[in-house]
């Protein structure tokens, strides 16, 4: 919730991570579908919480998580450098999930 917050505002300034999950619970009851993808937007400003983020989709049934840093801000050596050493932690979790993907591990064919 946090991090969406930080991101996501709605017209009047306010974070929209309630609306965001109330509108994910009913197209989950409305549909039935539990297996959701969802994407995530990686900064130097979330990336400590990277696998926090990570886990939270998945406790929520997210099996498809797309993920992409952004371009516009300059990336440091240090954050670069934490950046790959997160990424070896999120691979090896998604190791252990059976149906779990990122589309930071998909090999594009373009």
């Amino acid at each position: 919730k946090e991090v969406h917050d930080l991101c996501r505002v709605d017209h009047d300034g306010k974070g929209s991570f309630d609306k965001a999950m109330a509108a994910w619970n009913h197209w989950k009851d409305f549909t039935g579908v539990n297996n959701i993808d969802t994407k995530v937007t990686i900064s130097p400003e979330n990336l400590e919480l990277m696998e926090d983020i990570f886990d939270f989709f998945l406790s929520k049934g997210c099996n498809s998580i797309h993920a992409n840093p952004v371009f516009e801000h300059p990336w440091t050596v240090e954050e670069a450098q934490l950046y790959y050493c997160i990424l070896i932690r999120l691979a090896e979790r998604l190791l252990e999930e059976e149906d779990a993907e990122s589309s930071l591990f998909t090999e594009y064919k373009g």
